[in-house]
C-alpha cells in the first residue's frame, strides 16, 4: 500500500481520482494497485458537511467496470436497497453477525463503509449512524 495525507497528493503520484473530490475532502489515504488483475483497493477518511467517514473498497483500471469482479455487492445478504441520486442504488446489508455495512459504487469504486443504526456501536468498528450514512450518499447525488 501506498499512504498519503491528501487527495492532491495521492492524484498527483497515482492519476487516481475519486468521486466528488471537489465537495468533499479525502485524507488518511491508502492505494494498492494490482495491475495484473486490473483493480486495487482504497481506504480513505472522506470528511462532508462536518462528518468524518470511513470507507474502504475496491476500484477497476482499465474501464473494467463493478460486474467484472464478480462478487461484493452481489453476493452479498442485502437487507435493503436504498436508491438515491439519479437512480442510483446503494445496498444496505446485515451478516449473520450483526455486522453492518453499507455498499455503493461510484466511477468504478466498489465503496463499503460499516454503520450502526443507533447509537450503540458494538466493538467500536460502526464508523456511522444509518441516518449518517445516508448523509454521505447525499455528496455523490
Amino acid at each position: 500500500y501506498q499512504y498519503f495525507d491528501s487527495y492532491k497528493d495521492m492524484n498527483q503520484i497515482t492519476n487516481i481520482t475519486f468521486p466528488c473530490a471537489d465537495k468533499a475532502e479525502y485524507k488518511d489515504i491508502a492505494v494498492d494497485i494490482i495491475p495484473e488483475y486490473c483493480e486495487g483497493h482504497v481506504s480513505a477518511q472522506i470528511i462532508y458537511n462536518d462528518v468524518s467517514y470511513n470507507v474502504n473498497g475496491m476500484y477497476t483500471t482499465k474501464g473494467f467496470s463493478q460486474e467484472s469482479w464478480g462478487y461484493g455487492v452481489n453476493n452479498a445478504k442485502t437487507v435493503e436497497k436504498h436508491k438515491y441520486g439519479n437512480g442510483k442504488n446503494a445496498y444496505f446489508v446485515e451478516n449473520n453477525d450483526g455486522h453492518k455495512i453499507v455498499y455503493f459504487v461510484e466511477e468504478n469504486i466498489l465503496f463499503q463503509m460499516n454503520f450502526n443504526n443507533g447509537t450503540n456501536i458494538k466493538n467500536g468498528d460502526a464508523t456511522a449512524t444509518r441516518e449518517q450514512a445516508e448523509k454521505l450518499l447525499t455528496l455523490f447525488s
